[in-house]
């Protein structure tokens, strides 16, 4: 598949909101201290997705007024930053969203509850029983072996509609093949929409079930891909812009 073709498919892919593809952008664009991006960029990058400049201005209002980025006037032109709050929260899922593979936890409990466990407590296998990194209140805790982890635990970690969006991303992503006519624009939100697709996908499974899964699953293969193909559109294509 060509860069243009995936750039269209994923285009394509679900819904795209607006204001989710711009914490993405921003994130990846601007997530160091004192980044800013401006407004013109914002909207080449946004427009070249289809996304319209009502939506965008909208979106952009929406994130200011959650505290999200916040922005400046540089002469005529609008720059836009992230705030102290959202920088803070991005580099806490930097990891989750950019390794190449889920480290394995150093210990991984068992516990077990007399009654209903609460939601936080880690990830439920069983009636009363989760599994986590860290013992909690009221818990029978028991080291858990994931070296002879049963099946049945398995189909816990994850379900049938994580494993197909991490299936249908990776079927996109598998055939693509690099161009010497796509732009140094459209490679950078080629770059931007690959990750926000994954980004959505990935933030909504728990890490450490991700992580207990291991390296021989649809999960990881796709993370695989796309590390593979952040790198071979970086950030620095912003540059040429």
């Amino acid at each position: 598949m060509t860069e243009i073709a995936l750039l269209d498919d994923l285009r394509s892919f679900g819904d795209l909101k607006v204001w989710s593809f711009l914490v993405t952008l921003f994130g990846d664009l601007a997530a160091e201290e004192g980044a800013e991006l401006s407004g013109p960029l914002v909207s080449r990058l946004s427009t070249r997705l289809g996304i319209k400049p009502e939506a965008l201005r909208v979106a952009l209002h929406r994130l200011r007024k959650d505290g999200w980025i916040e922005s400046r006037r540089e002469g005529r032109e609008a720059r836009y930053g992230l705030t102290d709050t959202a920088r803070i929260e991005t580099k806490a899922v930097h990891d989750i969203v950019y390794s190449s593979t889920m480290a394995q936890p150093a210990q991984v409990l068992l516990l077990t509850f007399e009654t209903a466990p609460p939601k936080s407590a880690g990830i439920p296998i069983a009636p009363r029983c989760v599994l986590s990194t860290h013992p909690a209140p009221d818990a029978l805790a028991t080291t858990f072996d994931v070296t002879a982890m049963p099946p049945w635990v398995r189909d816990c970690l994850t379900s049938a509609e994580q494993t197909e969006s991490y299936v249908s991303l990776l079927s996109r992503l598998t055939p693509y093949a690099e161009s010497d006519t796509f732009s140094s624009e459209d490679k950078l939100v080629l770059r931007l929409i690959i990750l926000h697709r994954w980004r959505r996908i990935v933030l909504r499974h728990d890490p450490l079930a991700a992580a207990l899964m291991g390296q021989h699953w649809v999960g990881a293969d796709c993370r695989s891909t796309v590390t593979e193909l952040l790198a071979s559109l970086p950030r620095s294509l912003i540059d040429d812009l």
